[in-house]
């Protein structure tokens, strides 16, 4: 029944409030301002329809011996009926919470209850008041103050204001003003002002409250906006994501493969003159391969989606991981690399630290070749650990120090022989930032440059034993070591089984370890592995990990050597490979890496 009735009214309703109020707001806007607005109409609470029951027994009762029984008791049964049936009319609505379309018909409900009640006040100043001063005067201040009351609880609609005071007061100025009296025409002058008064007073409080509630909706779209944006940011965020995670892998495997291969190809072809053809080869595949990881590392930190993971760190593993991959680059640049750790350690995230210091060295190497490059920590304060790579090649002129953070900025000067894309020192201070540290620089022209990176250490640090990559220029011997590959990309498996073919080893290679377990020469028990290398994602639902744990029950050894190689660089799966007990390596692997980690594990 009662939604039949909203559906019948609700169109004309809509409309008239709609020129009552808010007529130059859109739509969609207006009706929710109209339900704001209803909304603050029905907060009266009982103790509004309480005091206006006791008023008009107040006056009831002061009217007892001058006005005929039978007319001041029906109008105050109206009156207090009235009053109820609004009390009933706002528990309706707090209790049915209807929507803002319905805010309307529930407004209109309202309004007419309290014309109602003007009205009735009406008729009694006009037919129920004595003649008397005395009386007139009583009817006037309670009539006053409930039309002071209606414009504090009526700010919200303006129009109601008037049509309650209109039917209430009006009727009493007018009855006063024709009866010829002074007195009475008096009081009709003050009612007048009051009334005047009233009205300006209603002015502005819709006026306020008007301003009120259209800062109350702007408030709640502008977060209903940043909202939509957030959840569309975390849209974009989750999808560059998992771009930079297929990127990542999808970039590294060629790559991955293309390196493995000239090195097995500069090991079986001993000729001089193909040697210079396979050394612009190789740097070319290692310019590539910086680049490729300068792009991933800065987009990933743009996402958001590197992770900090603090562990104890003694700062001499990390200067010796360092110093031991760039000693190949330092002898070709002819510059020395000395190292003074001192006795320091930190809790912080090793493979983070490294980045930073990995990227500082090289940039050293490039810019100052024939320096001194030195790394050195030391502890300042009780929490403050400052570790510094420093050379006294030409340094950083002072107009550029400023610039050398920014992405793709290169100092001027700099040979396009180097290489890169100037995003090194960007994702240095990134990172810094990222370990809750900060980065400075200090330079003077033709004395050299020295960068400071400050980290806050949060507990003592022990030494702990993680897998770093050695990039030695001399690759070990390895003849006779028995490998299993495990590689579900043809081209990289065929470069590993070039590559360890050529270091003397003995392999056998498959994309599973049903593959593996299948070959011959396993199957009569004639092959028994030192280590297995095992790419993590073997294609399908198949993964490194299980397929490695396959192998190792197989010959009865869950200590079997293993190694993951995954060019796979989203957070979830690093976070995956962290908590387990293999070793692992990123893709693009240099020879030297792969070798350092199986002559570690030669018998």
């Amino acid at each position: 029944m009662t939604d039949n009735l909203h559906d019948a009214a609700a169109p004309w309703l809509g409309k008239v409030w709609g020129r009552l109020v808010d007529s130059d707001v859109p739509h969609d806007r207006r009706v929710v301002l109209l339900n704001d607005r209803v909304t603050l109409l029905y907060q009266q609470g009982p103790v509004g329809v309480i005091v206006h029951t006791i008023v008009i027994s107040v006056l009831t009762y002061l009217f007892w011996d001058t006005v005929e029984h039978a007319a001041l008791l029906t109008w105050a049964t109206v009156m207090i009926l009235l009053g109820w049936l609004r009390g009933c009319a706002i528990y309706l609505f707090h209790k049915t919470s209807p929507p803002p379309e319905k805010a309307s018909l529930w407004g209109t409900l309202f309004v007419a209850l309290i014309t109602l009640v003007g009205v009735t006040w009406g008729y009694a100043g006009v037919f129920l008041v004595p003649d008397t001063t005395l009386e007139q005067v009583l009817f006037i201040l309670f009539l006053s103050g409930t039309a002071a009351g209606t414009v504090a609880t009526l700010a919200s609609a303006f129009f109601a204001i008037v049509i309650a005071l209109s039917t209430s007061v009006i009727p009493l100025i007018i009855r006063l003003a024709f009866e010829g009296q002074f007195e009475q025409q008096l009081m009709s002058g003050a009612l007048v002002m009051f009334f005047m008064a009233m009205m300006a007073t209603a002015r502005n409080a819709s006026g306020v409250m008007t301003m009120a509630l259209s800062l109350r909706l702007d408030k709640t779209e502008l977060v209903a906006s940043l909202e939509r944006e957030r959840h569309e940011l975390d849209i974009s965020n989750r999808a560059k994501t998992r771009f930079l995670a297929a990127a990542s892998h999808d970039l590294r495997q060629p790559l991955h493969a293309m390196n493995l291969t000239v090195a097995a190809y500069r090991l079986r072809e001993k000729s001089n003159h193909l040697e210079p053809m396979f050394d612009r080869v190789e740097r070319s595949v290692q310019a590539m391969e910086g680049l490729v990881n300068s792009l991933l590392d800065i987009s990933k930190l743009d996402a958001g989606t590197v992770e900090v993971n603090p562990t104890p760190v003694l700062i001499e593993d990390v200067f010796h991981t360092i110093s031991s991959e760039a000693s190949a680059m330092a002898a070709e640049a002819n510059c020395e690399i000395s190292m003074a750790p001192g006795d320091v350690s930190v809790r912080t995230d090793r493979v983070l630290l490294e980045s930073i210091l990995r990227n500082l060295v090289g940039n050293a190497i490039r810019h100052a070749p024939g320096s001194k490059v030195e790394l050195s920590a030391q502890r300042r304060g009780n929490n403050d650990i400052v570790i510094s790579v420093a050379d006294n090649g030409p340094g950083i002129h002072h107009d550029q120090q400023e610039r050398v953070f920014e992405e793709f900025y290169q100092v001027e000067g700099t040979s396009t022989d180097q290489g890169g894309l100037g995003l090194g020192l960007a994702i240095v201070k990134r990172l810094s930032s990222l370990l809750g540290g900060e980065i400075n620089l200090n330079s003077t022209d033709g004395k050299g440059a020295r960068f400071d990176i400050t980290l806050r250490d949060h507990g003592s640090a022990t030494n702990t034993k993680i897998l770093t990559a050695s990039r030695s220029t001399d690759v070990p011997v390895l003849n006779g070591m028995k490998l299993v590959l495990l590689e579900d990309d043809k081209d990289s498996r065929a470069a590993m089984l070039d590559l360890v073919s050529a270091w003397g080893c003995e392999a056998i290679a498959g994309k599973s370890a049903k593959d593996i377990l299948g070959n011959v020469v396993v199957a009569d028990g004639g092959f028994t592995p030192d280590v297995i290398i095992s790419d993590f994602q073997l294609g399908g639902a198949r993964e490194g990990p299980a397929e490695i744990a396959k192998i190792q029950e197989h010959f009865g050894d869950l200590t079997l050597p293993a190694v993951l190689l995954t060019g796979d660089s989203s957070p979830d799966l690093l976070r995956r490979i962290a908590g387990g007990q293999l070793d692992v390596l990123h893709k693009p692997i240099t020879p030297d890496t792969l070798a350092a980690f199986l002559f570690s594990h030669k018998g």
